[in-house]
């Protein structure tokens, strides 16, 4: 039996692009990048992409360690992860319409290009909470 060691990017991005093959041929404009234009968007967007990071950050750092599997460190770091699923709540509070959407904009002040692809970051944010069943109290 081979056994090979996966990347966390590497397994983020099999993870994204698995659940972009499952979309029907329709979803194509659906999925249409949303560009970011206004500053108070920008913000809102940026306050996510930093939550995420840092939560996927963090899960990067324990599977490199060997703490766990994705779903081991994704439940023993569930505090940063109610961070991030509280940005996410947040983001679609303030704009409803970005449910769905692919966002797009360029930092303000170095002008980086930053995507967020919300269905993916729904995903990945309910069933990763879903293996974790309920924190002991």
């Amino acid at each position: 039996m081979l056994i090979t060691t996966v990347s966390p990017m590497r397994l983020v991005a099999m993870v994204l692009l698995s659940f972009l093959a499952c979309l029907p041929a329709s979803a194509t404009e659906f999925m249409r990048p949303r560009p970011l234009t206004e500053y108070g968007d920008i913000l809102l967007a940026q306050e996510l992409d930093t939550a995420i990071h840092a939560f996927n950050d963090r899960m990067t750092r324990c599977i490199d360690s060997g703490a766990g599997s994705p779903p081991e460190c994704f439940c023993r770091h569930a505090g940063e992860a109610g961070i991030a699923k509280t940005a996410y709540e947040k983001v679609l509070q303030a704009r409803p319409k970005w449910k769905g959407k692919i966002l797009y904009w360029k930092n303000m002040e170095n002008q980086a290009s930053h995507n967020l692809i919300m269905p993916a970051i729904d995903h990945q944010l309910r069933s990763s909470t879903a293996e974790c069943g309920p924190r002991p109290q």
